[in-house]
């Protein structure tokens, strides 16, 4: 294996990614060319668990709840 420096030299993951590309695979995924949601410029720290909540239908309180009984 010959040196390169370490800005030109490809990464096992981007390698990976590479390939996936060149053969297709990211091809037809759901969304695609459709814009990102929820990029409406504002930052929310906590937008994960919100949305985590959101997803599986938990409310607050039912969350606050739990968490008072596993201490």
């Amino acid at each position: 294996m010959s040196w390169e420096p370490p800005e030109t030299r490809e990464t096992m993951v981007e390698r990976k990614i590479r390939e996936a590309m060149e053969e297709g695979l990211f091809d037809d995924l759901p969304g695609g060319g459709e814009p990102l949601s929820d990029l409406d410029g504002s930052y929310e720290p906590t937008w994960w668990a919100r949305k985590w909540m959101k997803r599986e239908n938990i409310t607050a309180e039912e969350l606050r709840e739990g968490l008072r009984r596993r201490e």
